[in-house]
């Protein structure tokens, strides 16, 4: 949650957007999965695939979240549709209520993003990793149908293809570690 919402505020700033809103992304990126506290860590940490009732469960936590927060009135309103939405999807193939395009908040089409990006690269079940540029090109594949493309080109220009961390092999042969990166 902590990666999700430092990288949603630097995509936030990079987009130019207010102080506020960008307060308000890291806000939604950090409490996003909050609801997941009330599904059974069997579920939630389940290292192998989950079963279709499992996963009906997990998907509920994006209301639950909303109903945590509402409850206590924790944060703006735009923080809390953001929390619930962060799993809808452009074409309509999210969860939980199945919203499309523009019925889906800003802030939760920017969370949605970072956080496929970062449940790519730290998947729940630890099992199937994938490297950062494999992420990059998943998301790029979904651009325009499920994720807003103008937040992957942002997301891309904030943590670059080969973001530090990464393993790369150079035009010689040789391993690398990528150390930082530069615009």
């Amino acid at each position: 949650s902590l990666n999700v919402a430092f990288i949603a505020m630097l995509i936030a700033k990079e987009a130019g957007w207010e102080p506020i809103a960008i307060q308000d992304a890291g806000l939604a990126g950090l409490v996003h999965d909050i609801g997941e506290m009330k599904i059974p860590t069997q579920i939630t940490r389940k290292k192998t695939e989950l079963t279709k009732a499992e996963l009906s469960y997990l998907r509920m936590h994006p209301n639950y979240s909303y109903e945590q927060l509402s409850h206590i009135n924790a944060f703006s309103k735009d923080v809390r549709i953001a929390v619930q939405q962060h799993h809808e999807c452009l074409d309509g193939s999210g969860y939980p209520i199945g919203l499309k395009g523009e019925q889906i908040s800003l802030i939760a089409r920017l969370i949605g993003i970072v956080d496929c990006y970062e449940e790519s690269l730290h998947p729940r079940n630890g099992v199937i990793t994938l490297t950062p540029n494999q992420v990059i090109a998943g998301l790029f594949k979904k651009a325009d149908k499920q994720y807003d493309k103008a937040f992957i080109q942002l997301l891309i220009k904030v943590v670059g293809v080969y973001p530090p961390g990464s393993f790369v092999t150079l035009s010689d042969g040789i391993i690398g570690l990528v150390m930082s990166s530069e615009p």
